[in-house]
């Protein structure tokens, strides 16, 4: 809906409401047979059905949501929505629920004050925003997790608009996560989905992009960006212990819990684990052990992406890479093909065979091999399979020409 008849050239303002439902049914069958008239014919129509199961499961959605956007003289701008989500999935008090949004901005090259500043384009912007995730499966006492988004940032434009770029800091919350919280094996199950905690994640986007030359027949020009990540978990009814991690209030949600890699004996090629968190005493036993945070994590504290491209005439050349730092990666299939015979007869990598331990006085990197291992010195949920995740990728290339 355009108003400008109404209010004149200098205002627009746009509407839109959207109803929109749906209904998925999925069915599943598994059927066996005996008696294929030829060994090539496996299908179960060419067979006599001797077993069958079936499985069927069916849920509705049902949204209604609008938006409007409204900009005085492309320097004030504000945009509103509204959604309300009904899921069959959740219980007849908890079926609904409504989030919303609210943004604005201005563009202060637009103001006289800003008309022989250095900016050739400058805007400020801020904005806050719910949305919502629904369940699995059916669950009375559930109700919707929601996610609310809030940022503020500023683009702008210098040196003739060679130069552009965006600073932004965002934060998202996330209430009444939906999450599988461990549950005692008398009920027949091992995990039951709860709303058990909010968790919060916040950072820095930054972006730029340059024009390094600009000519009629060659351009350069370079971008890139840059974000960084922070996670906490502000609330949670009780640790959970899931795998290598453990979930713990005020703790990032991916770091990890894990038992302590102190190394290899060298009097008797033994693995050596730290006991706790001090790091101070060790042993060769895994059950002197106990699993501790050290503020590794799965979370990237910095990611994004650099390329560049450049043109001669009608040819055009650009690159893309990405990158991430600051995070660890769990392998847990290194303790198979790096492993020291507990796993035998399984392979064994050749890394592991040359630098395993051999003789008194060592310094190895492996246990000394034996039949079946030695001492736990393969356990799961261990940081001797922790590595660092850093890495750059170069993820694109692309040329072309135009005709």
């Amino acid at each position: 809906l355009n108003y400008n008849t109404v209010f004149g050239n200098m205002h627009n303002i746009d509407a839109v409401v959207v109803y929109e439902a749906n209904k998925n049914t999925r069915e599943l069958t598994n059927v066996w047979g005996e008696g294929f008239a030829h060994p090539n014919l496996k299908l179960a129509t060419s067979a006599a059905i001797t077993e069958g199961t079936a499985t069927k499961a069916e849920y509705s959605f049902e949204s209604y949501f609008g938006r409007v956007n409204y900009d005085y003289d492309r320097t004030y701008f504000l945009s509103a929505s509204f959604r309300t989500d009904g899921s069959s999935r959740f219980g007849p008090d908890q079926r609904w629920g409504n989030f919303w949004s609210l943004g604005m901005g201005i563009t202060l090259t637009n103001m006289s004050m800003f008309e022989d500043s250095f900016f050739d384009y400058l805007k400020l912007r801020s904005s806050y925003g719910e949305v919502g995730n629904a369940a699995g499966v059916a669950n009375t006492g559930l109700t919707w997790e929601s996610q609310g988004s809030f940022n503020v940032g500023v683009d702008f434009a210098v040196l003739d608009s060679r130069l552009t770029g965006t600073v932004e800091y965002y934060k998202k919350t996330s209430t009444d996560l939906l999450l599988n919280v461990p549950t005692s094996l008398t009920t027949g199950f091992r995990s039951t989905l709860q709303n058990f905690g909010d968790m919060e994640n916040s950072g820095v986007e930054f972006s730029l992009a340059a024009d390094l030359v600009r000519s009629a027949d060659f351009d350069f020009g370079v971008d890139f960006n840059l974000t960084t990540q922070s996670n906490t978990i502000t609330k949670l009814q009780e640790p959970i212990l899931d795998g290598t991690k453990r979930r713990e209030e005020g703790r990032d949600y991916q770091e990890y819990y894990l038992y302590g890699w102190a190394g290899v004996d060298p009097a008797n090629g033994d693995p050596l684990w730290y006991t706790d968190e001090t790091r101070t005493t060790t042993s060769n036993r895994l059950s002197d052990a106990e699993r501790f945070y050290d503020g590794r994590t799965a979370t990237p504290k910095y990611l994004g992406a650099v390329g560049f491209n450049t043109r001669y005439k009608s040819l055009t050349f650009s690159t893309l890479a990405t990158y991430m730092f600051g995070h660890h990666l769990y392998e847990g299939a290194a303790r198979f093909y790096n492993g020291d015979g507990r796993y035998l007869p399984r392979s064994t990598s050749l890394w592991a065979y040359e630098n395993a331990w051999r003789q008194p006085g060592d310094i190895a990197k492996v246990p000394r091999f034996a039949w079946g291992g030695v001492n736990s010195s393969q356990p799961s949920n261990a940081d001797r399979w922790l590595f660092k995740g850093d890495y750059v990728r170069l993820k694109d290339m692309t040329l072309s020409y135009r005709f």
